[in-house]
């Protein structure tokens, strides 16, 4: 954690100013014309007395470029953050996976490092797997950003001048690109440096092969990325390097509320848009054969036998397995819970569990099963 220092916590405590709803930081959408397979993009902004709220579908302005095996796909995100951010007397952590902030189009900013998966943890702008704009999409076709390039957000950049806002963190604060004033009147402009440090390899665990480092010069900012303007006021600035974006929180009160697919369906601290597995919990995200969908998923469904070590088929031991279980001489582990839990099921031509819960396996899992067994009915990937 990284102590405020003084002047910073005596300038946020001692303003008491209600700020003004930031609506004009955020620039209508349009739709490209390259982008006509998709919906159009989608923004409103409005705020309450405490919050800003930030409503939008998650679709790009600019062309969208597909750089991993995740198609585009709209979202119905429901972005909140304190309208009067303040600053505490210790930084917090952001998260090492999942929604840490906003662009001013309303798509999500994520920390410097990717899931297990395809570089463990690893840098992904180091990797050089985001788009030209910097960002890529996940799971569910959920486009988000590593890192910030103003040119891709607003038309306000000019060569030379302070950088216009670009996002907000979810303590509240805003996030600048790299220009900025040394003083009130703005008579000197420089670029803004990240004070991290590279120690190692980042291709993997980049936070492990980074360390910040406090550093002499009015360009370098603090452990989160940021610093306090000529105004008073604290500000992010995105860097062209390491962590881009955001190295802590500096701010308190961090709200997201969200709606749609920024969520976390099986409850184990990853968010679906960066799950490898949404349906079962696997906070590790595990992945031994590297193919983007986690361990937990990897699984035949009505596959339950023999028992503790499926072998990858769906034939008559699977039906006698479950139909042990569902009159009760087998209690079933949750991995066959997970796999045996197949009625009802929906789709055309392949079906998909509808996965009640609690989840239980009972008579019409055995009759699933049983038509599963003898080709009558066949079951899609259990993503």
């Amino acid at each position: 954690m990284r102590p405020l220092t003084s002047l910073a916590v005596l300038v946020l405590f001692g303003s008491t100013a209600q700020a003004q709803c930031p609506t004009d930081q955020f620039p209508a959408p349009s739709a490209h014309p390259a982008n006509s397979d998709y919906p159009d993009p989608t923004l409103s902004v409005s705020c309450t007395a405490t919050e800003v709220v930030v409503s939008s579908n998650g679709i790009p302005s600019y062309e969208f470029v597909l750089i991993t095996r995740n198609d585009l796909e709209a979202q119905n995100y429901d972005w909140r953050f304190p309208l009067n951010p303040v600053l505490p007397a210790e930084a917090e952590d952001i998260p090492l996976l999942g929604t840490m902030g906003i662009a001013i189009n309303g798509l999500p900013l994520f920390g410097p490092n990717e899931a297990e998966v395809p570089d463990p943890y690893g840098d992904p702008v180091y990797n050089g797997i985001m788009d030209s704009c910097l960002g890529h999409t996940a799971q569910r076709g959920t486009y988000h950003y590593h890192a910030l390039l103003v040119d891709c957000l607003t038309s306000a950049d000019v060569d030379g001048e302070p950088s216009p806002i670009i996002g907000y963190a979810f303590d509240g604060f805003p996030i600048y690109g790299p220009w900025g004033c040394l003083d009130a009147d703005c008579n000197e402009v420089i670029e803004f440096q990240s004070g991290w440090v590279q120690t190692g390899d980042p291709s993997t665990y980049a936070w492990d092969n980074h360390e910040y480092q406090e550093q002499e010069g009015d360009q370098y900012l603090d452990r989160c990325n940021g610093r306090i303007g000529p105004d008073g006021s604290y500000r992010y600035h995105a860097t062209s390097t390491f962590p881009y974006i955001l190295g802590c929180y500096a701010g308190e009160n961090i709200l997201r509320e969200t709606t749609g697919s920024d969520v976390d369906f099986d409850g184990d601290g990853v968010e679906n848009t960066s799950d490898n597995c949404e349906l079962y919990a696997n906070a590790g995200q595990a992945d031994t054969d590297m193919d983007g969908l986690g361990d937990a998923c990897e699984h035949l469904w009505g596959d339950c036998a023999p028992a503790g070590a499926p072998d990858g088929n769906v034939d008559i031991s699977d039906v006698v397995h479950v139909l042990r279980i569902a009159v009760g001489l087998v209690d079933p582990s949750d991995d066959e819970l997970r796999r045996g839990n197949v009625a009802p099921a929906q789709g055309d031509p392949l079906l998909e569990p509808t996965l009640e819960d609690p989840r239980t396996i009972d008579i019409a899992d055995v009759v699933m099963v049983l038509r599963m067994a003898v080709g009558l009915v066949e079951f899609g990937e259990p993503y």
